[in-house]
């Protein structure tokens, strides 16, 4: 049995105290209850033995319990004792927590002038393993402090460091209460290193034997002592694992189950050869080469169609990753910080598997904020303006929308790269596909362009278009995303409403993407539209030369491009983006492109009736309303300004949701805002109608 002694006055303070005790504290009354209550749960166990650690809190527990007990044999053993928290003994508990990044650290990192958590587990054990050899078939009590029941607990359960805290965690960082007991049952007879863990290697093995199961057998069987090269092993993997050649005893597994001759060399196991193998760069002498040359050995062809060959993983200044330096990262911390989606995709995605990665947790914050949130916004948007359908598209959307079609045409290029880079082991270039798709093209530039279609369409076929068109461009990227990122993709698929067969709703289960081959129409509207992006990007910058805001509409783009002159949806698109008027097509023009920033009386009353929108739109947001409710504005503002918004009364009240505009502040409003817009002091505020 293990058992924490009753609460005592440093429990009371929160202050760490181990040996040499820097103040002897005692059990309160408290403490001294819960000895006693602990001594009566205890009585019809037959505890032949205590054995306690020799700090004051736990002497006068065992002592309590030990006489209520009747127990003759106490024995107070320094291995029992708190773990050595060094130069924060007698200090706040907290300030050794906060030496630690994580509670993971705290097996390996030694604080200044303590112990790890595995040299307090090898204390233990060795305690552990002397009373095995001096106590045989008597029952023993040890009373002890929180961390070494702990790791008594791990050395009885068998239970790796990972696996000791979990269930740390689960029982909210109190292995034991203080007054609580727990029976560890018979410590088993295991392979354990000096610390006290399982551990099935040698030289802990050879203590294992096992009797001889076949009839009338008394032999014992016991590792056998040759070994070649522990990478043998893996190497003979293929055909160890199926017993080739012989038949294993007692059963039959594959077609290599049948007795094959030594001669038989074009007879190969079952499943051979293997699609891939991976393993980092250091392997190439070891399960690589291994594999081939057994294979060689033995008259087969190689054993293994493809190699991903990973490169090591370095800390951010290209240093290898060691506990002496202190530039180790632990892997778990970043999965329980960021997800493990994240940790994958940024591995996958910032370089090709066989170079070296440096890692620096600042890349991983950047994975998440500028590919995870930016498709999860994508989503939101989805979710906040289309038209909801459930179920899963049987074909691809039927519109005519010019960007509807391309981005179309973009996902069967996108299916037709990442498929390929699969099929060829790339994994690099598969989620680079996908990224780039997500980011510049998705939510930079389809949802971008097709705000107007969601939040104020021109016809209810539109908007159905729009909305069937982004749901399965969502749906398809959750599919493609499934290998590499399994949980967003799950997520994904599931928020969006879709159902594969009855009582099936995973990504998991749904058929791989399969759009066909892009047309000689596709290729040429994605050139055409890639022209459009490159000539807004120039134009944009132009701009931002001249010192206009892109909120304020501008007259006219004279492009040198020719080929764009008859398609007319993609220069309003350009239009669109760049806030000109017009777009011309000059094959006189000297430059690619020539911005008027003339900005006429007419279109500087446009500019300022956008800031205003603007700012009337976020008000919205603040105000935590829904795109389809109205409102009542107000507006109070004076000179230019007040023009504007009277003389565009009717624009404003339907790009806002307004059913009226009031030119005074009222009593009662929910929301307001006082600024500047376009050098004019404006107040505004709303009411939810």
């Amino acid at each position: 049995f293990i058992a924490r002694h009753g609460e005592a006055e440093s429990n009371l303070k929160n202050v760490s105290n181990c040996f040499p005790e820097p103040q002897q504290f005692h059990l309160t009354l408290k403490g001294r209850k819960q000895a006693e209550t602990l001594a009566r749960s205890l009585r019809s166990k037959n505890i032949d033995l205590i054995i306690a650690s020799d700090l004051t809190r736990t002497k006068e527990s065992a002592q309590a319990i030990g006489e209520y007990l009747g127990t003759k044999t106490i024995r107070f053993d320094k291995r029992l004792r708190e773990v050595n928290v060094g130069d924060f003994n007698g200090r706040p508990s907290a300030e050794y927590h906060r030496f630690f990044s994580s509670p993971f650290e705290k097996f390996m990192k030694q604080p200044p002038n303590g112990e790890t958590l595995r040299e307090l587990r090898a204390r233990l054990f060795s305690l552990l393993r002397e009373c095995e050899e001096s106590y045989k078939g008597k029952t023993i009590l040890f009373i002890t402090h929180e961390y070494p029941l702990w790791m008594l607990g791990s050395i009885f359960r068998g239970w790796s460091d990972r696996e000791s805290l979990r269930v740390h965690e689960e029982r909210a960082g109190d292995f034991l209460k203080t007054g609580e007991a727990e029976d560890m049952g018979v410590f088993h007879t295991l392979p354990r290193d000096e610390t006290g863990m399982f551990d099935v290697h040698r030289p802990y093995i050879d203590s294992v034997s096992f009797a001889c199961p076949r009839r009338g057998c008394s032999g014992t069987m016991r590792r056998t002592p040759e070994v070649i090269d522990v990478w043998f092993d893996s190497g003979a993997m293929p055909f160890a694992e199926e017993h080739w050649p012989f038949p294993p005893a007692g059963g039959r597994i594959g077609r290599s189950a049948r007795s094959v001759s030594r001669t038989e060399k074009n007879v190969s196991p079952e499943n051979y050869p293997a699609d891939y193998i991976s393993e980092a760069v250091d392997q190439t002498r070891g399960w690589f080469y291994t594999l081939l040359a057994i294979a060689t050995l033995l008259g087969f062809k190689a054993p293994f169609k493809n190699v991903i060959s990973l490169g090591h993983i370095l800390d951010k200044n290209g240093q290898k990753m060691s506990k002496s330096k202190g530039n180790v990262v632990d892997p778990w911390e970043m999965i329980r910080k960021y997800g493990a989606d994240a940790v994958r995709w940024h591995f996958y995605t910032m370089s090709p598997p066989g170079e070296p990665k440096n890692f620096d947790e600042r890349d991983l914050e950047r994975v998440v904020r500028q590919f995870f949130l930016l498709l999860y916004n994508s989503f939101v948007f989805y979710e906040t303006y289309a038209l909801k359908e459930g179920g899963t598209p049987k074909s691809t959307p039927a519109s005519r929308n010019v960007l509807d079609c391309w981005i179309q045409a973009r996902l069967r290029e996108l299916v037709q790269s990442v498929t390929q880079n699969l099929e060829y082991y790339d994994i690099h270039g598969a989620t680079r596909s996908i990224e780039r798709f997500v980011v510049d093209d998705l939510s930079r530039w389809y949802i971008r362009r097709s705000r107007r279609r969601f939040q104020q369409p021109e016809s209810a076929r539109d908007h159905r278009d729009a909305s069937q068109t982004l749901r399965f461009a969502l749906l398809t990227v959750s599919k493609l995303l499934a290998p590499f990122a399994p949980f967003f993709a799950e997520g994904l698929f599931a928020s969006l409403g879709t159902k594969i067969k009855k009582e099936q709703d995973s990504v998991h289960l749904a058929d791989w993407p399969s759009l066909g081959r892009p047309s000689a129409t596709d290729r040429k509207l994605i050139a055409s539209m890639e022209t459009v992006r490159r000539i807004a990007a120039l134009a944009l910058a132009k701009r931002a030369e001249a010192g206009i805001k892109v909120r304020q509409p501008l007259l006219e783009l004279r492009i040198a491009n020719t080929e764009l002159r008859n398609q007319k949806e993609l220069l309003a698109i350009l239009c669109d983006e760049v806030n000109v008027k017009r777009t011309l097509c000059d094959k006189k023009l000297r430059e690619e492109l020539l911005l008027d920033t003339a900005i006429t009386h007419e279109l500087q009353e446009e500019g300022m009736e956008r800031e205003l929108i603007r700012s009337i739109q976020r008000l919205r947001q603040d105000a935590g309303l829904k795109p389809q409710e109205t409102i009542d504005l107000f507006i109070e503002t004076a000179g230019e300004l007040a023009h504007v918004v009277r003389s565009r009364e009717a624009g404003i009240r339907k790009m806002v949701r307004a059913a009226r505009i009031a030119y005074a502040r009222p009593k009662q409003f929910d929301v307001e805002l006082e600024t500047r817009c376009c050098d004019e002091k404006v107040w505004i505020g709303l009411k939810r109608r």
